[in-house]
């Protein structure tokens, strides 16, 4: 019986390329790494690297491992790519890395995309039409709805006139002993 054919080792990936770079192996039990023209990262141990020769076209016999959701192709095996056979026979997938996405932008009218310069100097620009300081009693209004949203949100508050009546008149008095203090001042 025959233990050898139990023990088989996976195929190996062929990636055909041209070797755009490489950098050394950190330590001879560590791989090296060697960039192809297509943008694959290869790795690759020392006695494999030093046999490299970078702008050159080579068929790569690879094995592929994944760590942390990373495929890492591994060279084993390379032998002078044909020089008739421009793409490759097979190409391994692409290294899997997590895309991070800009969170899309909310859509809005037109007039609130257009840009609006900021004032010149730090006084209020009334007469241009571009800042306009927001009134105390706004203030105080955009304070009390706000919050009181949040409070019917999280449930703190319900949904009947007596109780959103005293939140209203606990939230503005507490605007009046905080923030309303600046605008008295002024």
């Amino acid at each position: 019986m025959n233990t050898a054919s139990t023990m088989e080792r996976e195929p190996l990936v062929s990636i055909i390329g041209t070797v755009l770079g490489k950098a050394p192996a950190p330590s001879a039990r560590q791989p090296g790494k060697v960039k192809l023209t297509s943008g694959q990262v290869l790795q690759a141990f020392p006695e494999k690297l030093q046999q490299i020769v970078e702008g050159q076209s080579y068929d790569f016999g690879c094995s592929t491992s994944e760590f942390k959701g990373v495929i890492h192709n591994t060279i084993r095996s390379m032998r002078a790519a044909p020089a008739a056979q421009p793409s490759p026979q097979y190409s391994a997938p692409p290294r899997s890395q997590p895309q991070r996405q800009a969170p899309a932008e909310p859509q809005r009218s037109a007039s609130v995309n257009q840009h609006v310069p900021p004032p010149q100097n730090s006084t209020p620009q009334n007469g241009n039409g571009f800042y306009r300081p927001t009134h105390p009693r706004d203030a105080e209004r955009m304070f009390t709805t706000a919050t009181l949203g949040h409070f019917i949100d999280r449930g703190i508050v319900t949904l009947d006139p007596g109780s959103i009546a005293d939140a209203v008149n606990v939230l503005r008095e507490v605007w009046q002993a905080t923030f309303g203090q600046d605008d008295a001042a002024t």
